[in-house]
This record gives C-alpha cells, structure tokens and sequence, in this order.
C-alpha cells in the first residue's frame, strides 16, 4: 500500500498546486482548476448527452483497436511463414508507420462516413504497433525449444500454447500498452477532424469553438481517466491469464 499512498500524496501536491496557479491567475478563459472541473464533470454527467458521447467514441476506438490487433497477428502469422509475403506487406505496413495521422484522416474524410472514420484511422495507426511487435515475439521463440517439442513430438496445439505464446505475451503487453494510448489520441483527432455527432471529439471541437475552458478541461479529463482506465482494466485481465498459466 505503501507505494499508492506516495503515488497519491505526489498527485494531490500536484493538483493543489494547478488550482492555486487557477486562482492566482483568475481567468476561466486561460485555466480552470481541478475543483471547477470536477463540479463541472459532476453537472454535465447527469446528462444522456454526456454518456452516450463517451459510449460512441469507446466503441469506435475499441472497435478500431481489436480489428488492428486481429489482422496484425493474422499477416504477422503469414510474414513469418512466408518471405513472399512478408517482402509484399512490410513495405504498407511502413508506409502506414511512417505517414502522419491527420494525412490519413484529410485523405479517408472524403470517401468514408463520419461515424466510420475513427474506428478506421485506430486501426491504421494501431496496426504497425502490433504487427512489428507479434513478429518479433514470434521470431524471438528459443529454437531449442522447438527442438525439443520435435523429439518429444509435441502438437501444434502444445506448439503454439506452451512456446509460441509463452515467448509472444511480453511483446504483446508491451504493444498493447503503446496502443491503447495512441489509438485514444488518433481516435480523438479524427473525431476533431471529422465531427461525428454524440461523440468526445465533437464535445472538445465545441468547447475550442465557443472558447469553453472549462468544458475543454473536463473533457480531456474524461479521456485521460477513460484511457487509464482501459489500459488498468486489460493488464490486470492478461495478468491474471498469466498467472492462471
């Protein structure tokens, strides 16, 4: 418990100090403080708007997230089986790593609905993420290992459960971690850039619009608290697979 007090006590100094800063400032128009944000959050909870902006932008960013890290470990199975296709993906895969997020959102506003756009850029920004870290959790596999389920003549299945997982599961957490974090921010800029209504994008592109700070502030504090809270809630679940394991 001991590092959770110190953790808390750091934060509490910290969130003292942002609203003192608030107070001597004194202008709602540059910063608001943490006990005007929570009374705000408090307010605008109460709302259908509220929950079901935070429903919509969840569903979206977890749909683009799951679809990147089913087709990543899929191609990523095939790359390493195949030098054929790795040499014909990995060169989209780059070219997807290296182009900017807003270039992919000005290029796909075009030609897909509003409500599609952020799951789709989640998963094109997600997708390297995952795809580089599954290979080289696959060709990190200890080759003795394989070895000797050659001698022993063990399954695919016991293959793939007792080595092939075992070596992957450090490098998926790791892309897992990354992920979650960047899909939140690409998925919240695409939905900046493409306003689909009853969403967090369209709610923080309103609060810029209208010079709400106090509205901007709380939102962003419900991204933060929404991406810990996701990023806490999957660790603790491949956690807990591991040590069922």
């Amino acid at each position: 418990m001991k590092p959770f007090f110190t953790k808390l006590v750091v934060l509490c100094f910290w969130l003292t100090i942002w609203q003192l800063i608030s107070v001597l400032i004194h202008n709602p128009l540059i910063l608001v403080g943490p006990i005007e944000i929570v009374l705000n959050l408090t307010k605008i909870s109460l709302t259908k708007l509220f929950w079901l902006s935070i429903a919509n932008t969840m569903l979206r960013i977890m749909l683009g997230f799951v679809t990147a890290f089913l087709v990543a470990f899929i191609i990523s199975i095939a790359s390493c089986m195949s030098s054929y296709f790795k040499l014909f993906i990995e060169p989209i895969i780059q070219l997807i790593k290296i182009v900017p997020v807003t270039s992919f959102i000005l290029l796909v506003i075009v030609f897909l609905a509003k409500v599609y756009i952020t799951s789709f850029i989640v998963f094109l920004m997600v997708l390297p993420i995952f795809y580089f870290n599954i290979v080289g959790g696959i060709r990190s596999v200890d080759r003795n290992l394989l070895e000797l389920a050659t001698i022993y003549k063990f399954s695919w299945a016991k293959r793939v459960k007792h080595i092939y997982l075992h070596s992957l599961k450090p490098y998926v957490v790791i892309a897992i971690k990354a992920g979650l974090g960047f899909s939140w921010k690409a998925g919240l800029t695409a939905e900046i850039l493409a306003l689909p209504r009853m969403s967090i994008g369209y709610e923080l592109n309103n609060a810029k619009i209208y010079l709400d700070t106090l509205n901007l502030f709380s939102w962003t504090v419900v991204v933060v608290l929404l991406s810990l809270l996701f990023e806490y809630l999957i660790m603790w679940l491949l956690g807990k697979e591991v040590r069922h394991d």
